[in-house]
């Protein structure tokens, strides 16, 4: 995985995982940048037999905050990669703000399930009054 062609972006890996990003001066701007790098990247995956997922996905981070942005589409041989409007990371939920609300909401939703569950198998006679 050293040799992953991060040419003209940024990016990460870590184990099975990978994320870049690019920058520009307007969203048609990165999003050539980023054409350019996904098709590096599905040329260095065939060269050493790899397989994107499908579950390869992108999304936008705005700057200057303009909610006018048109539909941007990174499609490169037959590899489409869809627009989403957040995605999880890692094990974290990102959302184009990054206040990293959405992740919070996550983990309050699946804790006070794991909660709920306790109180139900625990009962009412379980535990200190």
């Amino acid at each position: 995985m050293a040799d992953f062609p991060f040419k003209n972006v940024d990016g990460q890996i870590f184990a099975d995982d990978i994320v870049t990003w690019a920058k520009g001066r307007t969203p048609e701007e990165a999003q050539k940048t980023m054409k350019i790098s996904v098709i590096e990247a599905v040329n260095w995956a065939n060269l050493n037999k790899l397989v994107f997922s499908n579950k390869t996905v992108a999304m936008i981070f705005n700057a200057n905050k303009r909610n006018d942005l048109q539909r941007l589409e990174i499609d490169v041989d037959g590899l489409h990669i869809p627009l989403v409007n957040h995605t999880r990371y890692l094990g974290v939920s990102i959302d184009p703000k990054l206040n990293m609300k959405l992740h919070i909401n996550n983990i309050l939703r699946e804790t006070s399930n794991s909660i709920n569950l306790m109180k139900c198998l625990a009962g009412k006679n379980w535990g200190a009054d």
